[in-house]
């Protein structure tokens, strides 16, 4: 058995190299899996939520899921959502009182991006259904649209930074809800919302992939 003194230098060096990545790469799983299974456990509570509090208040929310044409304007409403969330991005220097930045690189890649596009695509689905259940299902019938909406923005808002985006999503909240209240259609709600999750997911990837392209061309050369 060798003991530290038979390794030379160069291989002591490359076993805590080793060792590092080892650790590295064991940290970066374990906070991937607990990311996804903190925010899927957060969904799904809201969804039980909005189950018991539908059944003890009488307000069948799942009956006001339906499959028909209505369903179309999901994609020109959510495709919309998409774009202002980009043009905010795209102007981000006139618009630095939103914080985009900071938003983007301090909280959104830090959170998401250690997920893989599965995760993300279940994070979305997830968080389609049950926030729109809890919010618009119970919450808007329960409070009323108006202070539905300012709940949903609220609950976004952890730091001051984020008070105009939180803003942003309250509307975002308030359309959903008078979406649910003329057409009747939670399912509506829950598409727009799972599409633009969708797309703000990809969108974060596209940034953590030019973020790393410098670094991987650079190790490539």
């Amino acid at each position: 058995m060798k003991t530290d003194l038979d390794y030379s230098k160069q291989e002591v060096e490359n076993i805590y190299e080793l060792e590092r990545t080892d650790q590295t790469e064991y940290f970066t799983y374990k906070n991937q899996h607990d990311i996804f299974k903190t925010l899927c456990s957060i969904q799904l509570a809201l969804l039980i939520i909005s189950i018991i509090w539908g059944l003890i208040r009488k307000i069948y929310w799942w009956q006001d899921l339906y499959f028909n044409l209505s369903l179309l304007i999901c994609v020109p409403i959510a495709a919309a959502l998409c774009a202002c969330n980009f043009l905010f991005y795209a102007f981000r220097n006139k618009l630095s009182f939103m914080h985009l930045d900071w938003i983007v690189n301090s909280l959104y890649i830090p959170i998401f991006g250690s997920l893989s596009w599965f995760q993300c695509f279940i994070v979305s689905i997830l968080s389609g259904l049950c926030e729109e259940a809890f919010f618009r299902g119970i919450l808007s019938v329960e409070t009323g649209i108006y202070i539905s909406s300012l709940i949903f923005g609220a609950l976004h808002l952890g730091d001051k930074k984020l008070l105009p985006s939180a803003v942003w999503i309250t509307l975002i909240g308030f359309l959903l809800a008078v979406l649910y209240k003329t057409t009747n259609n939670l399912l509506i709600c829950m598409l727009i919302h799972f599409l633009n999750n969708s797309a703000s997911f990809l969108w974060i990837m596209t940034i953590i992939k030019k973020q790393k392209l410098p670094n991987n061309t650079k190790q490539a050369g």
